[in-house]
C-alpha cells in the first residue's frame, strides 16, 4: 500500500500451490484498486475433498462435510467492466464439477449433491447435470445464469432459469 487509500493497496498471491492430502491445489490471484473499482485477476485449479475440512477447520459439533469440488478456473474482470456490461474486458471461463457433495449438521435436514458442473463464461453461468436430496427430497436441475458477475454489484440484478424434477418434494423439511 503506498498510502491511506484502499485504491493504492494490492493483494498478489503469485502462484501459489499446495497439497492437501497429496492432492495438488494451485492458482493465483491479484487484487487491486480495492475501493472504488476492484480489479480481479487469477486461476484456481485442482481437487479440493471437503472432508480433509474436518481435520484442520473447525466444525459445529455434529457436523460433517465430504465430497470433491474440482475448480478449473480462470477470471479477470473490474466492478466497472461488470457494472457497463462491457464483456470484451471480462474473462471469467472454465468449470467448477462436484461430487458426491454431503453435508449433516444437527436439527437441519441432510444435504448430499451427487454430482453437477457449473460451466462459466462472463455473460452466464451454466448449470449442468446437478443432482441432489435435501432430507427426503430429490431434485434435479439444469440451467441458466445470466449475468451471474452481477453478484459483485449490488446494484443489479441475475437473471436466469431453471428445469428442475423431481420425484418427491417434502413439505415437512
Amino acid at each position: 500500500n503506498t498510502g491511506p487509500s484502499l485504491n493504492n493497496s494490492i493483494v498478489d498471491l503469485k502462484d501459489f500451490s499446495f497439497l492437501l492430502n497429496k492432492e495438488a491445489f494451485n492458482g493465483n490471484l491479484h487484487l487491486s484498486n480495492l475501493k472504488d473499482n476492484v480489479e480481479v485477476i487469477g486461476r484456481l485449479k485442482g481437487l479440493l475433498n471437503l472432508s480433509d475440512l474436518n481435520d484442520f477447520y473447525p466444525m459445529e459439533a455434529n457436523t460433517k462435510i465430504s465430497g470433491i469440488i474440482k475448480p478449473d478456473l480462470s477470471f479477470l474482470f473490474s466492478k466497472s467492466a461488470i457494472t457497463n456490461k462491457q464483456y470484451d474486458q471480462i474473462d471469467c471461463s472454465g468449470l467448477l464439477s462436484f461430487v458426491n457433495i454431503e453435508y449433516q449438521t444437527k436439527g437441519r435436514p441432510d444435504i448430499f449433491i451427487k454430482s453437477g458442473v457449473l460451466k462459466l463464461s462472463p455473460k452466464q453461468f451454466d448449470l449442468n447435470n446437478i443432482v441432489l436430496q435435501f432430507g427426503q427430497s430429490d431434485m434435479a436441475i439444469q440451467g441458466v445464469l445470466n449475468e451471474p458477475l452481477n453478484f459483485i454489484t449490488k446494484a443489479q440484478k441475475v437473471s436466469g432459469h431453471l428445469n428442475a424434477s423431481s420425484k418427491l418434494v417434502s413439505m415437512k423439511e
